[in-house]
């Protein structure tokens, strides 16, 4: 009888201390300059934002122009963003996407105290997260509303929130709406190529290495 009492205790004791971890890795919230406001999150010491970035101006209020598909993106070697799928309605769910000239631009895309991650910031939160086999399933939204089937391993037991939004390619063409997600970082490889993290529907991990700066991501800020 004490041992059954001693077990039913500890599962007890088990289920507020993890009940009470969730609860807390949500902090608070940040406005952008636009007035955009974000959750934000806690995840092995780094504050970030827990929603996509969605602004279309920078930090001193000056515009980030929105850039067509095609051509145009292409062609395109200043910041641009456009929306997901090419639908405005799109950005409160999923955030926008931008070429990595608007993450590099010194007017600064995030809110006053916030950054960009670089590669190292972002390595650390997928480490904090069980590392890059597993993390995409506990960085992802559980259930198929935001990516297709099977959405491999989801859990979103670290509260990141990961939505398949989709990219731009380098030739301006949009693909991948709900099959993938993938977040800039302010770390370069060489002249026309800058790292970032993806997620995956069919995975549970997930992956960095380098992309075409004109490609089209997603941004979560961190705090300075």
């Amino acid at each position: 009888m004490i041992m059954k009492n001693s077990i039913f205790i500890l599962a007890i004791m088990t289920f507020v201390l993890v009940s009470g971890c969730k609860k807390d890795k949500l902090d608070g919230t940040v406005t952008d300059v636009e007035g955009n406001t974000y959750k934000t999150i806690t995840i092995g010491g780094t504050t970030l934002m827990a929603e996509n970035l969605r602004t279309t101006k920078f930090r001193d209020g000056s515009a980030i122009p929105i850039v067509g598909f095609g051509d145009p993106w292409k062609f395109t070697t200043t910041a641009a963003y456009n929306n997901v799928n090419g639908s405005a309605d799109n950005a409160a769910v999923y955030g926008r996407l931008y070429n990595w000239y608007a993450v590099n631009d010194s007017k600064g895309i995030c809110p006053t105290g916030w950054h960009v991650p670089s590669s190292d910031e972002f390595t650390e939160i997928i480490n904090a997260s069980g590392g890059s086999l597993t993390a995409g399933g506990k960085m992802k939204e559980t259930g198929t509303d935001y990516w297709n089937a099977p959405n491999s391993g989801a859990t979103n037991s670290s509260g990141f929130s990961a939505r398949g939004a989709g990219y731009i390619n380098y030739l301006g063409v949009f693909k991948d709406f709900k099959a993938f997600a993938g977040y800039w970082t302010t770390t370069q490889q060489a002249s026309n190529y800058a790292y970032f993290r993806g997620f995956y529907f069919d995975l549970a991990e997930t992956d960095s290495y380098a992309v075409d700066k004109h490609t089209g991501l997603l941004i979560r800020c961190v705090k300075d």
